[in-house]
């Protein structure tokens, strides 16, 4: 498998128009008029430079991020009624592209940008605003001025009263002409025709209206000519207490409205949004009511715009130059956006505005720990009220973060720790209560631009897990509170409601970024998001900003595409990359358990989640690919260091590719959940990254160890085990010790099948002193790694040696062979263990590091030692009983080795069910160690266990009448000698004759 290169930077590339810059100066234009912005300035009259050089090389387009008052976008409308001079100003470009070839200066048109939502002023989000529309707006009738009046919307300028409309004649409303007489042609083909807008267009006003019921007329908040009958523009108007809003493109009319929200001479944002794609929608303060996505189509032909381009203000325009409809009551701030406001930056609408208590759902509170109170009795199963919760949540609480932060120097440092620490736990526990409460379906359903408001979760939880909160969450560690259940839940809910939002026209793609994480979001069906081969995250080259204050990371993981469900449901991936979660994040794990000494994670954690599931097949053939850098060695660069060595820091020995597991359970431990290696495996490591290959998905991180990981303590066994474990390893080595002499001091017993038992013996004896050396050693690290690896490949020899001896006799009745097959079953029986156990001893630096001596620190070690041993006995026992079955047809007709073969078989039969039920409970006690609950497995295996010496002599000694014969012949010699007789002689020896029994091939 091939290791994919470090991530390589891709520039975005964005459209651009140059704008051609003058180089020398000869002639002045005078600006007549001066230009006033939100914060007033004066122009003073400028020169305009006039070409006098040619430059026809051509040169490289540099981008210069300056202001400029000369030759911008801003639109200076000229006011014949000037109380302040003011001017209508679109939001200024503040880039200014050049190049130096010299043509006739041409207005640059701004890259399609997406606006800052945490800065909702106007003059950082509009295209258009008119702050003060007495003095930016004419008067439609002379006889009908607009006066201005300092009853306005909190924290704005004074607002355009419409009070003369409360009596006829109804004469006053503003108009503004000439709105792309400054703009680029885009826009102002915007303006004319919405079917123009190629991104969509919003706009909003503020209103105080004065109505009753019985007005059943149409009075107009703003308009550009737009109508039901299919004049192209746009228009908001009020009917009683209904509020409409209309959209036509000379082909098609879009209207919708809502009833009853917009209160009486109450200060009120209006506002809608309209794109081909989504359609129309109408807002009342900041909040979507109403929406419709499909037009009402228009008999052709397709009606022509009105000329010339107007917007009324009070009014609507009628041909012949006519004006009807006025409103009545007091309009204020104007704003116009060329392009579709989402649902999630609905605040732009309200520029900044204080918030409307009676119309918040959480009235508009700013205490951090009054909205926590205000969350327990509130109901969010609803789509707009748990958007505009979280959204105000997240100001309040970027803002309460940022004010602990700037806490003044008189404050005392034990104080100021304390407020950080309360000010924490209550974001916590802010942030569970948003996620419990808007866990369930949300009605009437997501849409997929809901998702980018109800993700601004995420600017909460960057807030709980910055760095520097590294001791305050030990302190909270201490108490209980568990920052690696916080992520989990947020990843599960983020992609969950990710997969909630219904399937739309256009695919969900949306990237996250606050100052500790980087999300994406993306819905897709199977076709598209499979057109590739794979998915990287993240993906350096889009949206990049980021990298730099994150000190240009290059961790990344690489998915493969076919892993995802096929089908027509739609996929919804959530992924996340995280800061500084590494230096918060617990280190409990698999290798190590609860005793973390030492154990850090050593790079930025990572993770990718989906739903549906994945398919795991795929993903074994075709892994998923995780790059992580070493943030100790990222940290030694940056210092000027060149390795870990030259610095005062953590000692490593190795660094292990790791997943997050919400169900790992550790003794001695109440929390649940940690890092394992399962299923991750290291393809190559650096000095500064290694790179992983992972079978699953997840969250993903590297685990650094310290030379000798020490595993968390196990209470120590009870009195009664201890003793019983003893004795049955005494007992066990004392029966094999005087089985294996019996055997090497009786030449008769030198044939193969005992050859087998004495070289099973040995590894048995070699096995039980291990394990009962273990009891006084498993404190000594080194000590302990030794006796591991004897335990591992001693125990495994035995297995072969049962193995082999059950081949023999399988051989032996089926074919007839009963010798000669000593030398091969020799290299066999010490050979293959010595490879197995060689070749995992090299590949695993943490090898024999776990206190009770038990091959290694993980589950796959311990696999290597009880899986195979698990296997044999079941094999040995199973073969076994099909010999038993042919005993009644053996090759061979020599009625005493017949008997002998028969006899070995039935007793091998027997001590094969005594290792299955050793290993039964090894398998499940060793496999799942970490787990309290199975303590009483490892205290069955252990007792178990160390009787295993004793099952091979009583069955594969003792069962063999060779080797009883062998025995008694001697004894019954020593018996004859002592009392000088030939008289003393078992009658069950009679058959033999005196012949030295042998085994050879018998065959008739």
């Amino acid at each position: 498998m091939m290791t994919p290169e470090p991530p390589k930077v891709v520039p975005t590339t964005e459209m651009t128009t140059t704008t051609a810059a003058p180089t020398t100066t000869t002639e002045a234009t005078t600006t007549q008029q001066p230009t006033t912005t939100e914060e007033p300035t004066t122009t003073e009259p400028t020169t305009t430079p006039v070409p006098t050089t040619t430059t026809t090389e051509p040169t490289t387009t540099t981008i210069k991020t300056t202001t400029t008052t000369v030759k911008t976008t801003t639109t200076t409308l000229a006011t014949t009624t000037t109380k302040k001079a003011t001017t209508t100003t679109r939001k200024p470009t503040t880039t200014t592209r050049r190049t130096t070839t010299t043509k006739k200066p041409t207005t640059t048109i701004p890259p399609t940008t997406t606006p800052d939502p945490s800065d909702s002023r106007y003059s950082a989000t509009t295209s258009l605003h008119l702050p003060d529309l007495s003095s930016t707006g004419l008067p439609v009738r002379p006889d009908g001025p607009v006066p201005p009046s300092s009853d306005s919307p909190p924290g704005f300028g004074e607002a355009a009263d419409f009070a003369e409309n409360l009596h006829p004649p109804e004469k006053a409303c503003l108009k503004v002409p000439d709105l792309g007489s400054n703009q680029n042609k885009e826009e102002e083909r915007c303006w004319k025709n919405p079917a123009h807008c190629k991104r969509g267009f919003s706009a909003s006003v503020f209103a105080k209206l004065i109505f009753n019921r019985g007005d059943e007329g149409d009075r107009y908040l703003f308009s550009t000519g737009g109508s039901a009958e299919g004049v192209p523009g746009v228009a908001v108007w009020r009917r009683g207490i209904s509020l409409h809003g209309l959209v036509s493109t000379g082909e098609g009319v879009w209207t919708t409205h809502v009833t009853g929200l917009l209160l009486n001479d109450t200060w009120g944002n209006v506002a809608i949004t309209w794109s081909h794609e989504d359609g129309l929608e109408l807002y009342v303060n900041g909040r979507r009511e109403a929406r419709v996505r499909y037009p009402e189509p228009v008999p052709p032909p397709p009606r022509p715009p009105l000329k010339p381009l107007l917007l009324t203000v009070g009014c609507r325009r009628r041909g012949g130059g006519k004006f009807a409809d006025f409103t009545k009551g007091k309009l204020d701030e104007f704003a116009a956006w060329m392009h579709r406001v989402p649902p999630h930056n609905a605040s732009f609408f309200l520029g900044g505005m204080v918030c409307n208590p009676p119309k918040h759902p959480m009235k508009c509170s700013k205490d951090i720990k009054t909205l926590l109170d205000q969350l327990d009795t509130m109901d969010l199963s609803q789509t707009d009220t748990a958007m505009s919760t979280i959204m105000h949540i997240a100001e309040v609480a970027t803002a309460a973060s940022a004010a602990i932060g700037d806490e003044e120097d008189g404050v005392d440092e034990e104080e100021r720790r304390r407020r950080r620490k309360e000010h924490l736990r209550t974001l916590v526990a802010v942030v569970k209560k948003l996620v419990d409460k808007t866990s369930g379906p949300l009605n009437p359903g997501l849409e997929a631009d809901d998702m980018a408001a109800l993700l601004r979760m995420q600017e909460m939880v960057s807030g709980v897990l910055s760095g520097d909160k590294q001791d305050l969450w030990k302190e909270l560690a201490a108490e209980g509170e568990d920052v690696s259940s916080l992520v989990s839940s947020v990843r599960g809910w983020s992609v969950s409601k990710l997969h909630e939002s219904r399937k739309g026209d256009k695919n969900v793609d949306l990237m996250q970024v606050s100052d500790t994480v980087v999300s994406r979001s993306l819905k897709s069906p199977p076709g598209d998001l499979k057109r590739v081969p794979y998915l990287y995250f993240p993906d350096y080259g889009s949206k990049n900003e980021w990298r730099g204050p994150w000190g240009v990371p290059g961790d990344q993981l690489r998915v493969p595409t076919a892993a995802f469900p096929g089908g027509e449901e739609s996929i919804s991936i959530q992924s996340m990359y995280y800061k500084s979660y590494h230096k918060l994040a617990p280190t409990r794990n698999s290798f190590t358990g609860a005793n973390s000494s030492g154990v850090f994670v050593d790079s930025r954690v990572l993770s990718f989640d989906v739903r549906p599931s994945y398919d795991a097949g795929v993903l074994a053939s075709d892994p998923v690919i995780v790059r992580l850098e070493h943030q100790i060695e990222k940290e030694n660069l940056l210092r000027g260091t060149t390795s870990a060595e030259e610095v005062e820091g953590p000692k490593i020995a190795s660094r292990e590719c790791v997943r997050w597991s919400d169900t790992l359970e550790i003794p001695e431990s109440k929390l649940v959940g940690g890092w394992v290696s399962e299923g991750c495996v290291r393809l190559n490591s650096t000095p500064t990254y290694t790179t992983c290959s992972c079978d699953g998905l997840g969250q993903f991180a590297l685990l650094a160890l310290p030379p000798v990981p020490k595993a968390y303590v196990e209470p120590e066994d009870e009195p009664w085990v201890f003793v019983a474990r003893g004795f049955g390893y005494t007992i066990s080595v004392l029966l094999l010790v005087a089985y294996i002499s019996a055997i090497a001091l009786r030449p008769t017993l030198h044939d193969q099948f005992h050859m087998i038992r004495l070289n099973l013996s040995v590894a048995a004896v070699g096995t039980m002193l291990a394990f009962f050396t273990v009891d006084f050693k498993r404190h000594d690290p080194e000590s302990c790694r030794v006796l591991s690896g004897m335990i591992h490949y001693l125990y495994l020899c035995v297995g072969c040696w049962v193995a082999i001896l059950t081949h023999a006799l399988f051989k032996g009745f089926i074919k007839g062979v009963v010798d000669g097959r000593t030398v091969v079953y020799m290299l066999l029986g010490w050979g293959l263990p010595l490879m197995w156990v060689g070749v995992i001893v090299a590949s695993t630096p943490s090898y024999g590091y776990e206190n009770r001596c038990m091959v290694g620190p993980s589950r796959a070690l311990r696999c290597s030692l009880a899986c195979p041993l698990f296997l044999i006995s079941i094999g040995a026992l199973a073969w076994s009983v099909i010999i038993c079955c042919n005993l009644t047809t053996p090759q061979i007709k020599r009625k005493e080795v017949v008997d002998e073969l028969n006899a070995c078989t039935k007793m091998l039969c027997l001590c094969s069910l005594c290792l299955c039920v050793v290993w039964v409970p090894g398998l499940v006690a060793w496999l799942e160690m970490d787990t309290l609950n199975l303590r009483g497995w490892r205290n069955l295996f252990q007792v178990a266990n160390a009787w295993l010496g004793a099952y091979i002599v009583l069955f594969l000694g003792l069962g063999s009448n060779h080797f009883r014969y062998a025995v008694l012949e001697k004894y019954v010699k020593y018996l004859n000698k002592i009392f000088r007789s030939n008289e003393i002689r078992p009658s069950y020896m009679d058959y033999t004759n005196g012949y030295r029994f042998e085994y050879r091939n018998y065959y008739h």
